[in-house]
């Protein structure tokens, strides 16, 4: 457990930590879920991309960004902070089969999913460097999601305290983030970790902002990422319990042919090492996919 009492990341200048995180301090690993098309993006144009928290789909969550909340926070400087926020969200479980992870993340027509892993000393150092060679035009945050509190709680805002007058901007910024880092209990699985960006220098950075992505310059190779082929989808609905075995069977069979294609894919677009990138092994068919019936059967 990392505690923010004892940062470990005060080593670089513009990265800043916020609360608690569980990983391995020797070898801290962070993990995304991604369409492979956008990694592929990313990688080849040497860039990683912060989306700013109104596009996240999650209204929810976006609710801190009201215009009232932001007033509260940085009084009269509060219209700029609306376009001064950036985040990109991980998570520290590395357990290879995560099927809920996965069925949050569906394919797009011919895209199939990715679950990549990379060095959080290696992308932390890489975004420091960054920001040194510019000034300091973005500082960053790490915060992990705590998920203490029901929707009910978090809408009255038990877990949000009072700001006191005399804080700094950069005080109020972390009152923000702090605000932000409360996720609801049904979404516990997630274990989510999320790398915040403040822009400080608009003049600097207002080319690396477009329709509100922030995207900074960062040479994937030296991240030492692996991938993870997501599972292959089918919409399978079994109507008899005698018949599961054989769908799962088929599906395992279809899913080796396409996921050894998507690997072959990934490959080939990165310049990967085979051992590097492998497949998640979901095969079976859930539950939720079979009838109604059948779930009616199991259960007695």
């Amino acid at each position: 457990m990392i505690d923010e009492k004892d940062n470990p990341f005060s080593i670089w200048k513009h990265i800043h930590f916020i609360g608690k995180i569980n990983l391995d301090l020797a070898n801290p690993v962070l993990y995304r879920y991604e369409l492979f098309s956008r990694l592929k993006t990313m990688y080849h144009k040497n860039e990683i991309v912060f989306p700013s928290p109104i596009l996240w789909p999650d209204l929810f969550e976006q609710r801190l960004l009201s215009n009232s909340f932001l007033k509260y926070c940085f009084g009269k400087k509060a219209a700029a902070y609306s376009q001064k926020i950036y985040a990109i969200c991980y998570t520290g479980d590395g357990i290879e089969n995560a099927d809920a992870q996965w069925n949050t993340r569906k394919p797009k027509k011919r895209y199939f999913c990715i679950r990549y892993s990379i060095n959080l000393w290696k992308l932390l150092s890489c975004l420091d460097e960054f920001s040194q060679k510019n000034d300091g035009c973005i500082d960053f945050y790490l915060s992990s999601m705590s998920y203490k509190y029901s929707q009910e709680e978090l809408i009255e805002n038990r877990h949000i305290q009072a700001l006191n007058d005399d804080k700094s901007i950069e005080d109020r910024i972390c009152y923000l983030i702090r605000a932000m880092s409360f996720k609801r209990r049904q979404f516990k699985f997630e274990n989510e970790i999320r790398i915040w960006a403040i822009v400080k220098d608009e003049a600097l950075s207002s080319g690396m902002i477009k329709r509100n992505v922030l995207h900074i310059p960062l040479d994937w190779k030296c991240l030492e990422q692996n991938i993870l082929v997501g599972p292959y989808k089918r919409d399978i609905k079994v109507e008899a319990f005698e018949k599961l075995k054989d769908y799962n069977q088929k599906k395992r069979n279809d899913g080796n042919t396409v996921q050894k294609n998507w690997r072959d894919e990934v490959v080939r677009a990165l310049s990967l090492s085979q051992k590097r990138v492998r497949s998640t092994r979901i095969y079976n068919v859930p539950l939720w996919k079979c009838s109604k019936k059948l779930k009616s059967n199991l259960k007695k």
